[in-house]
């Protein structure tokens, strides 16, 4: 089933479509009040689910499409695969008390959850095929303007009939009404599927799954930037997750994320001899980041979506750890390590020091290639690990490891960290050491449990207040809870 879909606001648990075929029930829907993407099946005693957070913008068309085998779901977003991960669990949803309608805005669990909304938004050209399509025959005919006399076509509602604007157009006598406030209305749908913003990014599964490129390629570079967008499922418990790692085990570098969400990005010259720069607890899942490494003679830079956040003054980079004897995305080079679990794209290794101006000009651009200083570049917009820099570095999909559709942070929707600097001194101004400093945020308007917004951004419909902030400092001991004001802050 396929259709094209824009929400205008993401109401609890809207289904888009909500159909039965045979003994499944099958929908599509924003996942609570969140832009999350969710496809279920419920069969007798179980529930399959895609799930895909974030994905979904308010007001924007795109084309969605569901696969469904006996053993087998596929969700495809503009005509390319956006995730094929099923989850299955026992069914504790109640769906043998659900209605058996097939519905286009309405959920067939509304009998049993009632907090269920009607989904709130526009719908185009819904189709409902007899047979699985595959991702060719979905991209072609996204756009296409069917008939409905099709081979395989078992439904079809393009809401063309202004007599009968719920009319099945392939004939079968499928026909649909319009209930409650439903209405049609003049809608101009995206002049291509790949006008909406959806990027090729590599999926990782967390188990097999990385890109192996050419060994040695960066061995000169004594100076150097890499950047790259990155989006992790998990964090492994107890250890780190890579997606850059150049070397082999005391001679490499990497970026990675620690469990508890560090990001941390380190050049190790031999055993015992590494440096690094680390931003704690600064990471969530399910989260796209921008992030880039810059090393050499002018030290080691940490820049988080467009914002230098970390540095130290170590002058070393590629050349130093003499060492490319790997060199991977998505796993480290040390192969008791773990794999990520996530998406990766936009990976770029320039063979100079970028600047922060530079850095932030260009995140949110695809490059051409050409441009003077890029030593590699990696896309996966041709569905491969080709490189479009001159060198050509081709990489090659290990495991389960593909390419898929995916959604970058557009420009609005990512945070930009601030720094808070300063110098910390006693009473009577002499520096102090090893002070723990706090940092306590209030909303104004005297909330007593204020919300923390992920990533810095509000909830759809949040008001946004003005943080007001307090600093307590404690030497050379831990800064306990009873130490900072309670009513209305957070730490």
């Amino acid at each position: 089933m396929e259709g094209w879909v824009k929400w205008t606001s993401f109401q609890s648990m809207s289904w888009v479509f909500d159909f039965a075929f045979k003994d499944r029930l099958v929908n599509v829907q924003n996942r609570g009040a969140a832009p999350d993407l969710w496809v279920e099946t419920f069969a007798p005693g179980k529930r399959l689910s895609l799930q895909v957070p974030g994905i979904l913008r308010s007001n924007d068309w795109i084309h969605c499409a569901v696969v469904i085998k006996p053993t087998e779901l596929k969700l495809y977003l503009n005509g390319f695969l956006l995730s094929d991960r099923v989850v299955e669990e026992p069914d504790t949803f109640r769906a043998s008390e659900f209605s058996r309608s097939n519905s286009l805005g309405r959920s067939n669990a509304k009998v049993v959850w009632e907090d269920d909304r009607d989904f709130h938004g526009r719908i185009a050209e819904v189709r409902v095929w007899s047979q699985a399509r595959t991702e060719g025959q979905i991209l072609t005919n996204t756009m296409a303007k069917l008939t409905g006399q099709e081979p395989g076509l078992l439904a079809f509602y393009n809401f063309a009939d202004p007599t009968q604007p719920g009319r099945d157009a392939t004939g079968h006598g499928h026909d649909g009404k319009l209930m409650g406030n439903a209405r049609i209305v003049a809608a101009q749908l995206p002049g291509s599927a790949s006008s909406a913003l959806v990027e090729k990014v590599i999926e990782l599964d967390g188990t097999s799954s990385f890109v192996e490129l050419p060994p040695n390629i960066f061995n000169d570079l004594d100076e150097a930037t890499v950047e790259a967008w990155v989006k992790w499922r998990s964090f492994p418990a107890d250890n780190t997750a890579r997606f850059f790692s150049y070397g082999e085990l005391y001679h490499d570098t990497g970026i990675q994320a620690e469990d508890n969400g560090t990001l941390d990005y380190f050049i190790s010259e031999g055993q015992g001899q590494v440096r690094n720069v680390a931003v704690p607890v600064l990471l969530k899942t399910n989260e796209w980041y921008h992030i880039a490494a810059v090393s050499g003679k002018r030290g080691m830079k940490l820049y988080f979506n467009g914002v230098e956040t970390v540095t130290n003054s170590h002058s070393g980079s590629f050349s130093a750890i003499k060492n490319g004897a790997r060199f991977r995305l998505g796993r480290s080079v040390v192969d008791r390590e773990p794999y990520v679990n996530g998406q990766l794209d936009e990976v770029r290794v320039w063979r100079a020091v970028r600047s922060e101006g530079e850095i932030r000009e260009n995140m949110l651009k695809t490059l051409t290639g050409d441009e003077p200083g890029l030593a590699g570049y990696w896309n996966f917009n041709d569905g491969t690990a080709k490189d479009s820099s001159p060198g050509r570095h081709n990489g090659t999909l290990q495991g389960n490891a593909k390419v898929v559709a995916g959604r970058q942070s557009a420009a609005q929707e990512f945070f930009i960290p601030a720094m808070i600097t300063g110098k910390v001194t006693d009473a009577e101004g002499r520096p102090l050491r090893n002070a723990d400093v706090v940092l306590l945020q209030k909303w104004s308007g005297g909330d007593q449990n204020p919300v923390e917004h992920s990533g810095g951004i509000p909830a759809a419909g949040a008001q946004a207040k003005q943080p007001s902030l307090r600093t307590a400092c404690h030497q050379g001991e831990s800064c306990q809870r009873d130490q900072w004001p309670q009513s209305g802050w957070r730490r």
